[in-house]
């Protein structure tokens, strides 16, 4: 998956048999990261990174959700040994890491392998991701701190942004640029309206002498006998 992609609706089974879904957290922020194996060195100090930040992502407004191959018992085994207060989704037929796009080819020990590639999807409040890290971006000691380091980054972009549009909107004066733009078409509205209350009109005769039934503005040759919009 890439960023701007939503995430599956149902995720999977967690250590304690409970089913996980997309729609149980709608309306909160996800990480949402895969680990080739639980209780490896590697997968643990990432999960303890986790749990030890796990209250300041939540103050972020963000859940943690992990997920490997491992059976739902060795999941378990992981959680309790180390205190993982989050969910553990035992992807034994690696449906959702194949959905999310972390299963696939990698070296390990110079040989090629298939397996699980270390991943971490930071996703919104309606299901869409919003930044990946990829397997070599991530420090698993200081994991939480990059995530962390990453949603600070994004709230500064948004606050510049939104920063950068109300400079650009409003004018020294205190009048939006749209209250401008507005002003200036019923100028030009009104400006029209009274050209048109000034152009002169009156009648004018056919060849035959007659007068038309309508009468309009002269054409632009003045006299020829026809009128605009009206000839023969």
């Amino acid at each position: 998956m890439n960023i701007g992609d939503r995430i599956p609706e149902v995720l999977g089974i967690d250590q304690d048999g409970r089913e996980i879904k997309a729609s149980d957290y709608r309306g909160r922020k996800l990480v949402i990261y895969s680990y080739p194996k639980a209780n490896t060195s590697g997968c643990t100090a990432e999960a303890c990174s986790l749990q030890a930040h796990k209250e300041e992502l939540a103050a972020a407004g963000y859940e943690i959700i992990g997920v490997s191959k491992d059976k739902q018992a060795l999941q378990k085994k992981f959680a309790d040994a180390h205190g993982l207060q989050f969910p553990l989704i035992a992807d034994t037929e690696t449906t959702l890491l194949q959905e999310l796009g972390c299963w696939g080819e990698k070296v390990t020990c110079g040989r090629k392998t298939i397996g699980i590639l270390r991943t971490t999807y930071l996703v919104d409040e309606n299901g869409i991701i919003e930044k990946i890290f990829t397997p070599k971006e991530i420090k698993t000691k200081i994991h939480a701190e990059q995530i962390l380091n990453a949603i600070k980054d994004k709230s500064q972009n948004d606050n510049s942004q939104h920063n950068i549009q109300s400079h650009r909107w409003n004018t020294p004066c205190g009048r939006t640029a749209v209250q401008r733009i507005w002003r200036g078409v019923c100028h030009y509205r009104t400006l029209h309206k009274e050209r048109e209350s000034e152009t002169p009109r009156y009648p004018h005769r056919r060849p035959d002498g007659n007068l038309h039934a309508r009468i309009c503005r002269p054409c632009a040759c003045h006299g020829c006998g026809e009128t605009e919009g009206h000839r023969g």
